[in-house]
């Protein structure tokens, strides 16, 4: 009832949540992982290992819905606890907070919004503009006659046009800096500094993610949401970077050109399912960094 044929031809503009969401679960598992706001921050973070996320809906027994737990929540609030005076004790304080639920995220921190939710019939370009804002926002709870029924993630939105790149309109060949949408200069580490220290420079200046660059500055890498997926152990976030990816699988970062139009972006993000991009010059060096 919610899938509309592929041949229905349709603009950016009348695109539904469900159009996505639909053609998100043909590729996916369909059934929704969720939490409940009694379980541990350990045991939420096995059950994204489990099941390959880095976002889970939080859920009480009787289905009502409470928000949605990232697990970039979990790290921010274990760095705030840390203070601003070193690492010293990142790990003991990692543990501790791990030991704590899911409630006491919202209650003690205020950091689960329950406002991140959409229902089938939305349209997705105000779901866009509305829902992917927070920070941390990567995935949203989709609902169906008031009950939770799955997840859409900006991944899906992306890997969905790059697709279906007509649904770009006449913008699919103009040039990305004419788009508005370069962020400000890249923040950088090296893969020797340690994903904590990446971690930490992001939060600090209230960004997403930091690039990763060699000794000659060229883009080998990012430290985002999506490189902590699969992660139990907290402490590991300590390893110099080189050697997290030795344990973890961490997505190479999307590099284009700035002379690279909106349809080259998304084509290069759709199958690797990235957030964003980077604008690199000809040596490989990251200018800017771009999300849709």
């Amino acid at each position: 009832i919610f899938f509309r044929s592929s041949r229905e031809k349709m603009s950016m503009d009348e695109l539904k949540v469900q159009d996505v969401f639909n053609w998100a679960r043909t590729k996916k598992a369909a059934q929704l992982s969720h939490v409940g706001p009694d379980a541990t921050l350990l045991s939420t973070l096995k059950s994204m290992a489990e099941n390959n996320v880095w976002s889970s809906p939080i859920l009480q027994a009787d289905g009502k819905y409470c928000g949605m737990i990232d697990i970039t929540d979990i790290v921010n609030v274990s760095m705030d606890l840390l203070g601003a005076g070193g690492v010293e004790g990142w790990k003991d304080i990692a543990d501790a907070v791990l030991q704590r639920k899911v409630i006491d995220l919202q209650e003690e921190y205020n950091c689960i919004p329950n406002d991140d939710q959409a229902n089938m019939t939305d349209s997705l370009p105000t779901v866009l503009r509305h829902l992917f804002v927070r920070t941390t926002y990567h995935h949203i709870t989709v609902f169906q006659d008031g009950k939770a029924c799955g997840v859409l993630s900006q991944n899906d939105v992306v890997e969905y046009l790059a697709e279906q790149p007509e649904l770009l309109g006449q913008k699919k060949e103009c040039p990305v800096p004419k788009l508005g949408l370069l962020s400000a200069e890249v923040l950088s580490v090296t893969e020797d500094d340690t994903v904590l220290a990446g971690l930490m420079l992001a939060k600090k200046s209230d960004k997403r993610e930091v690039a990763v660059v060699d000794g000659d500055g060229k883009l080998v890498g990012s430290i985002n949401a999506t490189a902590l997926r699969g992660l139990t152990d907290l402490g590991e976030l300590q390893l110099p970077i080189k050697e997290y990816k030795e344990k973890h699988k961490v997505p190479a970062p999307v590099a284009v050109s700035l002379k690279a139009t909106l349809k080259d972006v998304v084509a290069a993000m759709g199958p690797s399912r990235s957030l964003r991009a980077y604008a690199v010059d000809e040596q490989g060096k990251p200018l800017f960094w771009m999300t849709l």
